[in-house]
């Protein structure tokens, strides 16, 4: 019944407007086996080679073929990085002698520095980075005001009449 209506003319009609769509073209190469064998071939054979290296050397090409793998790569580094075993080779790769004097090195470079300072700056910028570092600057002043009274003056009694006595110097020192 199927093929009685594929040679009808709306069946034609309806064939060849479901060839025609890009979509189903895309999915129809690339779902043949054929094609996947002829990749495997070319990309396999000596011959080709050549001309393998000659298009990864352009630009625009690495581009759209970094971008059709993009997240293919995220997916197989999120599956990775849940790996025990190779979390374990990551950890003794980054405890490496030789891998951490290249890491120091690479911290020396200017461009390191430049790029720490850039981020730094850009924190700075933050206002919510400026109130969590005004708020330990003050607690560091208290702590090492606290530290001195406490030796000197005895205790929080000693932290209000340091403060007064402070005040007082200071204008005695002006004047």
């Amino acid at each position: 019944m199927v093929l009685d209506i594929l040679h009808t003319d709306e069946g034609k009609k309806a064939v060849e407007e479901a060839i025609g769509n890009e979509e189903a073209q895309k999915k129809m190469i690339l779902e043949a086996p054929e094609v996947k064998k002829a990749v495997q071939e070319s990309l396999l054979s000596e011959d080709n080679k050549k001309k393998l290296e000659e298009l990864m050397g352009d630009p625009e090409f690495i581009k759209e073929y970094a971008k059709q793998l993009e997240e293919e790569h995220k997916k197989w580094l999120k599956d990775l990085m849940k790996d025990p075993e190779y979390r374990t080779s990551m950890q003794e790769i980054l405890k490496d002698p030789e891998m951490e004097k290249q890491f120091l090195e690479l911290t020396k470079s200017k461009e390191f520095r430049q790029q720490t300072m850039t981020v730094m700056k850009e924190a700075i910028q933050s206002p919510y980075f400026r109130l969590e570092l005004l708020q330990l600057m003050s607690e560091v002043a208290k702590d090492s005001l606290g530290g001195e009274k406490k030796e000197g003056e005895g205790g929080e009694g000693g932290q209000e009449s340091e403060g007064q006595g402070g005040g007082g110097s200071e204008d005695s020192g002006g004047g």
